[in-house]
């Protein structure tokens, strides 16, 4: 889901009219819903004012609100619209792993009640597990 879901991109200047050897300023001071004052900052590449907490980014080379990183495991910016979907895919690989490595435990435990030899691949697995876990 996380991959698929628009991080809540902003609309590019598409204006073919667009003057762009007269640079605009590059912050704005206006008024929100709310009457606070905020500033907005102007991106030269996407033609826009950037509302606060948004920012360019340059994989995917668009502007998206409440930016917080561009993943690379879901390929796909995490922004205003999927962050709750990140975090849920966050927690969803953790558990994974958690279980993952709750079974090699048992299954080493077991095997080695028997007196069999370890699997090479019952390590590997285990160890892997173990360093994607530290990724999160």
């Amino acid at each position: 889901v996380v991959s698929f879901t628009d991080p809540g991109i902003l609309p590019r200047n598409q204006d073919p009219n667009f003057n762009t050897k007269q640079q605009p300023q590059l912050y704005r001071n206006r008024e929100d819903e709310h009457g606070n004052q905020v500033t907005d900052t102007w991106c030269t590449t996407c033609r826009i004012y950037r509302p606060p907490r948004s920012s360019h980014c340059p994989d995917c080379d668009n502007c998206v609100r409440d930016f917080d990183h561009h993943c690379p495991f879901t390929r796909n910016c995490i922004g205003a619209r999927n962050y709750a979907f990140f975090i849920a895919f966050l927690m969803s690989v953790s558990l994974s792993l958690v279980a993952l490595i709750f079974c090699c435990l048992l299954f080493y435990d077991e095997a080695e009640e028997r007196g069999e030899v370890q699997s090479v691949l019952n390590l590997a697995l285990l160890l892997f597990s173990l360093i994607m876990g530290t990724l999160l």
